[in-house]
């Protein structure tokens, strides 16, 4: 009996030994949770990485001088731009005066064509304080794009607030817009400021075009009354004029 235990000892020793080695070297390999959280986190910086090269890769291209025709990533980010104006002017209005891109007028127009629609008072600020970075031709012709859109919001307000902001000849131009935004949104109303602008320094081509404006949609509603305000009109230069064009 004590022989065959000494045997089987011999035998179960080197096992034993064996096992022991093995596992003690298998624990120091395995990485502690720190390290694998640390292996997490740079895995996801990698998976982040495309995303972030991409954007920088966009706004490179954007402040490139390369055409349109000759850069696809170009075209694709000016439309992202675009998309981006009618989606969120505000947020639109903050990137085009950090950024000095080729199409910064172009944008611009964009710009102020969508947010004057929707919040005028915040997109006339804005353009204001832009006014360094286009020519006066451009900026002319942003402020006339403005006012006329502010003119369909508010048309009293860009009439009695707002000249001093257009040269002449966009404030006249503006007269007719003025009248078509009024008369549409109250014609007795309408009616009633071409009295003020009859007493307007305006030239009289531009008081009979407003006038006949708002006249004859306000005929469509009550011609008598169309017909004997008319009647009444002390200038009679400017009522020869509008009775010239309209069928009263």
């Amino acid at each position: 009996m004590t022989r065959q235990f000494i045997s089987l000892s011999l035998i179960l020793l080197p096992i034993i030994m064996g096992l022991g080695y093995f596992l003690p070297k298998q624990n120091i390999e395995q990485k502690p949770p720190a390290d694998q959280f640390n292996s997490s986190i740079k895995q996801a910086k990698l998976d982040i990485e495309p995303v972030k090269s991409f954007s920088l890769e966009t706004n490179s291209s954007l402040n490139s001088d390369i055409s349109l025709t000759q850069s696809k990533t170009r075209i694709n980010s000016t439309q992202q731009i675009y998309e981006f104006i009618s989606k969120n002017p505000a947020k639109a209005a903050q990137f085009i005066s950090e950024n000095e891109v080729a199409e910064q007028f172009a944008f611009s127009m964009s710009l102020i064509n969508n947010w004057s629609l929707k919040e005028p008072q915040l997109a006339l600020t804005w353009l204001q304080s832009q006014s360094n970075k286009f020519s006066k031709v451009q900026y002319e012709m942003l402020m006339r794009g403005l006012l006329k859109n502010y003119a369909k919001v508010q048309p009293d307000y860009v009439f009695y607030q707002l000249e001093y902001l257009a040269p002449e000849a966009i404030w006249h131009e503006l007269m007719f817009d003025i009248a078509q935004a009024w008369v549409n949104q109250n014609p007795d109303e309408a009616v009633r400021w071409l009295d003020d602008l009859a007493n307007s320094k305006q030239p009289i081509e531009y008081l009979t075009g407003a006038h006949v404006v708002v006249l004859e949609t306000y005929a469509k509603l009550d011609m008598v009354a169309a017909r004997n305000w008319l009647n009444k009109l002390p200038n009679k230069a400017l009522r020869q004029q509008i009775e010239n064009q309209l069928d009263l």
